[in-house]
C-alpha cells in the first residue's frame, strides 16, 4: 500500500460531541446544521439523545430503554477514532432532577462527562439551567408538566426549586475549574412549556451556545433549515443500543450521512 503525503492528506476531521435528552432530541437538525457551521466544514458527530435521557443510569419513556449517556458506547468510539480538532455541547443537564437524582451527584456524572471530553482536548460548551423560565414556574403549572413528562416519579415543587439551585452552582464551580464553558439560556427563550425551547428560537439560542466553542465567543454562524424530513430521518435513527418494547435492538454507526460528507453516529 503506498504512503500517504501528509502535506496532500489535509487537516484531520473535526469531531463534534452532542450529549443530551429532549432539547437535543427536538432540535437536532438545526442543532446539526449550526455545528457543521461553526467548526467549518464536513466532520464527524457522536450524539447521544433520547427524551427523558439520563447522564448516569437508564431511563425508560414509553417503552423506550437507553443507558445513561456515561454507560453508552459513546467514549469507546470517539477513543477508537482519528484524533482531530473535537468540539462539545453538554445540555439537558437538569433532567436528572426529575428522577429525584441528588445534585451531587448529578455533578459527578457532570464532571466524568467533561473528563472524558477535555481527554480528548474537546472545546466543552455546557448549557446553564433555565433560570429565568423556572422561575416564573409556580406550584400549579409544575404538577402539570411533572404529570405529563415523569408521571412516576415523586418530585415536589418545592424539591425541584431547591435541586436546580445547588445544581447550579455545582455546574459552575466544576465549569470554572475545568475550563468549561457555560452558555447561559434567556428566559424569552421559554414559553408555557418550561424546559423546552420554542421552535422560533431554536436558530438563534443553539447558534448562540454553540458559538462558544470559538475564541472570542460570537453570534454563532448559518441559519438552519427545518424540514421535517431531515429531522425525521436524525430522530428515527437507531443508537448502537437501545431495548424498544422488550426488544434489544443494535445499529451500526455511522447511522447518518450528510451531502458534504458528514458521518452521524448515535449513541
Amino acid at each position: 500500500m503506498p504512503e500517504v503525503d501528509q502535506d496532500k492528506a489535509g487537516p484531520p476531521r473535526p469531531r463534534v460531541v452532542l450529549l443530551g435528552a429532549s432539547n437535543l432530541t427536538l432540535g437536532v437538525s438545526t442543532i446539526t446544521q449550526l455545528a457543521r457551521a461553526q467548526v467549518g466544514g464536513p466532520c464527524d458527530m457522536y450524539i447521544a439523545l433520547g427524551h427523558g435521557r439520563s447522564y448516569g443510569q437508564w431511563s425508560n419513556i414509553l417503552g423506550r430503554k437507553l443507558p445513561g449517556i456515561l454507560q453508552s458506547e459513546l467514549w469507546e468510539a470517539l477513543g477508537k477514532a482519528e484524533p482531530g480538532p473535537t468540539y462539545a455541547l453538554i445540555t439537558d443537564v437538569g433532567n436528572d432532577i426529575a428522577y429525584c437524582v441528588e445534585p451531587e451527584l448529578i455533578a459527578r456524572w457532570l464532571a466524568e462527562a467533561v473528563a472524558h471530553l477535555r481527554a480528548h482536548d474537546a472545546k466543552v460548551v455546557m448549557t446553564a439551567l433555565p433560570l429565568e423560565s423556572i422561575a416564573r414556574l409556580g406550584p400549579k403549572r409544575f404538577q402539570l408538566f411533572r404529570r405529563l413528562y415523569f408521571p412516576h416519579k415523586p418530585l415536589t415543587y418545592e424539591m425541584m426549586r431547591d435541586a436546580v439551585q445547588v445544581l447550579n452552582e455545582k455546574m459552575r464551580d466544576m465549569a470554572h475549574c475545568s475550563g468549561v464553558r457555560i452558555a447561559e439560556q434567556s428566559g424569552s427563550w421559554y414559553g408555557f412549556d418550561p424546559i423546552h425551547v420554542r421552535v422560533q428560537h431554536w436558530n438563534a439560542a443553539w447558534g448562540g451556545v454553540l458559538a462558544h466553542w470559538s475564541d472570542p465567543a460570537g453570534d454563532g454562524r448559518g441559519v438552519a433549515s427545518t424540514r421535517v424530513g431531515r429531522w425525521l430521518s436524525l430522530c428515527t435513527a437507531t443508537p448502537t443500543e437501545r431495548i424498544l418494547w422488550g426488544m434489544e435492538q443494535a445499529g451500526v454507526q455511522p447511522s447518518r450521512a450528510l451531502n458534504d460528507g458528514t458521518r452521524i453516529s448515535f449513541f
